[in-house]
């Protein structure tokens, strides 16, 4: 399906009801979602369902400022605005080897990480072994796309040291957005750009092997 007759296709979709007008980033984070699934052909699309927000607890709001102000999630938000993002959000701790999120299981959780490593590795053939793919640190962030829905983790996370994180419920995230609709804008923005950068990257690293 070309890109053209895609942009028919959507303007010919019909909402569910979690993404009304009345909720516009909704909407935007609903047809992102419709056009990656065109890509990637897949047909089992979970819709937002709310729930209850968390209280962050972490002791030093200054630090996690700092860290997030370096997330490119949320590049062009001012100090304010990270701050009531992160008040959204909730301090985790995992120990050298626990396993943060698992591979296929399904995720309604964004990490940022605050101190630490985090291994990100997939299953390799017949699902043998874990083939290590990437390193995260410090103000790297860790599902981004469940800001999309509900779905599945295309890789396992794995603690490589002590590490604090930062996680938001992502149904969180989006009712700040639908009440703060700048931020909003802005995080979303961020997010596309940030999924086509890692789609380019893998179709050139797939080149590269063929």
């Amino acid at each position: 399906m070309g890109y053209a007759s895609s942009g028919i296709w959507l303007s010919q979709r019909v909402l569910p009801e979690c993404c009304s007008l009345a909720h516009p980033f909704r909407v935007m984070n609903y047809f992102i979602y419709e056009m990656i699934s065109i890509c990637y052909n897949e047909s089992d699309r979970s819709r937002i369902t709310h729930s209850k927000c968390w209280a962050r607890t972490m002791s030093s709001k200054e630090e996690v400022t700092r860290v997030l102000t370096a997330v490119s999630l949320f590049e062009g938000l001012s100090t304010q605005y990270i701050v009531n993002v992160a008040d959204l959000g909730i301090e985790k701790h995992y120990k050298r080897g626990d396993r943060i999120v698992e591979q296929s299981q399904l995720g309604d959780e964004l990490f940022v990480v605050l101190t630490g490593r985090v291994e990100i590795s997939i299953s390799g053939p017949e699902h043998a072994n874990m083939i290590p793919i990437a390193i995260l640190k410090d103000g790297d962030i860790l599902g981004e796309s469940m800001l999309l829905g509900k779905m599945r983790r295309v890789a396992t996370a794995v603690a490589k040291d002590e590490v604090d994180t930062l996680v938001w419920k992502t149904n969180d995230l989006l009712n700040f957005f639908d009440k703060e609709p700048h931020i909003g804008y802005i995080v979303m923005k961020n997010l596309a750009r940030s999924l086509s950068d890692k789609l380019n990257t893998t179709n050139m690293a797939l080149r590269n092997k063929v």
